[in-house]
């Protein structure tokens, strides 16, 4: 079983178009993923990947190192092939679907971890811990386009990330988390409609003296009291509407 998913991760990741191994380069850039893949597949850390006697026994090449490891998984090129891969894999689940969903899970750590890099913020029902956030668009069951954030940062900070980078025609779902200016600003390509659900709180801007909280992703503004308040067209077109039930933007 090791021996058939190790010649499935090597011949799925090979099979993605990327460049050749770059000079002075002791491992290419495909080695690392499939590295880094098989310590997924475990459900292990990377440095266990790096242990030979972790591998099957049919292993015929040299492994890095987890310092180098850490260092080539930042790099670009190995961001860009990891991005392929994953969009191959999701292809084996058939052709995108019409809709798709926009969502996210937090991914919380222990109490005592040391990561630096782990936030805190808030789960749901008034709890918080420390952790990630994993963002992900799906495409059906499959995972097409996916971010991994702190977990102090709000849903609305990894959809402007996200939703660029969708391809084909149909529809993106997402609940009120989604409803912000942010989201408003960055929309998804001319040919996918973003729908989402609306906050059930609105403040208006621009009366007793307040202003725009544009970008804040907590509040959407209305469009009526700010040319009340004497603002241009354009400066109303900035904010988001407050209309009910649920309504499609499109990025047309």
């Amino acid at each position: 079983m090791e021996a058939k998913l190790y010649r499935e991760l090597y011949r799925k990741v090979y099979g993605v178009a990327h460049p050749q191994r770059r000079k002075r380069e002791l491992y290419d850039d495909r080695w690392v993923v499939v590295v880094y893949l098989w310590s997924a597949a475990h459900d292990r850390p990377v440095c266990w990947a790096c242990d030979a006697h972790n591998w099957p026994e049919e292993l015929d090449r040299p492994l890095p190192s987890q310092s180098r490891m850490s260092r080539r998984l930042r790099t670009v090129p190995v961001q860009q092939l990891l991005e392929r891969a994953l969009a191959a894999a999701s292809d084996l689940f058939g052709p995108p679907p019409l809709v798709k969903q926009v969502d996210s899970k937090p991914l919380t750590v222990g109490a005592y971890s040391k990561d630096a890099d782990a936030r805190r913020g808030r789960l749901a029902d008034g709890q918080f811990a420390r952790g990630y956030r994993l963002h992900a668009v799906t495409h059906g069951r499959a995972v097409r386009h996916w971010a991994l954030l702190p977990l102090n940062q709000h849903d609305s900070a990894a959809a402007p990330l996200l939703l660029p980078r969708l391809e084909g025609g149909g529809y993106v779902v997402g609940d009120n988390a989604y409803d912000t200016n942010d989201c408003h600003a960055r929309p998804p390509p001319p040919t996918t409609s973003w729908w989402r659900r609306r906050r059930r709180r609105t403040r208006t801007c621009g009366t007793r003296g307040g202003t725009c909280r544009s970008g804040c992703g907590r509040w959407t503004c209305s469009t009526r009291r700010w040319r009340s308040a004497g603002s241009s067209a354009s400066s109303a077109d900035n904010c988001t509407t407050a209309a009910s039930g649920w309504r499609a933007a499109s990025a047309g």
